[in-house]
């Protein structure tokens, strides 16, 4: 019986540019968990791109061949950030019943930001000098408060007010201007650790929206 095998020069080759794209890809997305975990325990400007490349397995030619410098990686950083909030707000407000959204989206939001404190203020610090370096924060904030709105919206069934809906969004830019208040300067009397800190937001912002009186 003949058996027939494929031509090697039709194979594509194991090192071909597939092969290439996912390793390099790999390397991509290695350096960039590592640069959130370092900054999980001090502030970016402190950590060098030696060290980000050695922790990360690679060298320092591998990062600059994906970053021009230590800010496009923060830039990355902050990429990647936004595109996993966006996916993880779409996955909390479809999972989470409607009578602990509020609570339950202030806890997360306090303690996510609390473990990446370093990464938050080094973004709020650049947002000083150049206020679009805020954009895609601002636009998860936005995207939460579209969340928020059409949610209790579902629930009571009717569309909200243009006057409901601002509530709302202002509510929402009460509490997140306060951490990042919190993270920044310490005003006082509660920081971000305090344990009544979570629940005062959270009646801040059922104060201000009005959020559990819609009906």
């Amino acid at each position: 019986m003949l058996v027939t095998t494929t031509d090697k020069r039709n194979r594509p080759p194991s090192g071909g540019p597939i092969a290439k794209q996912r390793r390099s890809q790999i390397t991509y997305n290695t350096l960039i968990e590592t640069g959130f975990r370092l900054m999980e325990e001090r502030d970016f400007d402190a950590i060098s791109i030696a060290e980000i490349a050695k922790e990360a397995g690679y060298s320092v030619g591998a990062f600059y061949a994906r970053f021009e410098n230590k800010e496009a990686f923060y830039r990355a950083l902050v990429d990647r950030h936004e595109q996993r909030r966006h996916e993880a707000l779409e996955r909390f407000f479809a999972t989470t019943p409607p009578d602990r959204l509020v609570s339950q989206y202030i806890r997360d939001t306090v303690q996510r930001i609390w473990k990446n404190r370093f990464f938050w203020r080094g973004a709020l610090r650049r947002s000083l000098d150049n206020p679009e370096f805020w954009e895609p924060f601002r636009k998860l904030s936005h995207y939460a408060a579209d969340m928020f709105i059409e949610a209790k919206s579902g629930t009571i069934g009717r569309a909200l007010t243009r006057t409901e809906e601002m509530d709302i969004r202002f509510a929402l830019q009460l509490v997140l201007g306060t951490i990042n208040n919190a993270m920044t300067n310490r005003p006082g009397p509660l920081t971000m650790e305090h344990r009544d800190f979570q629940k005062r937001l959270a009646d801040a912002f059922r104060l201000v929206s009005r959020y559990e009186d819609l009906r």
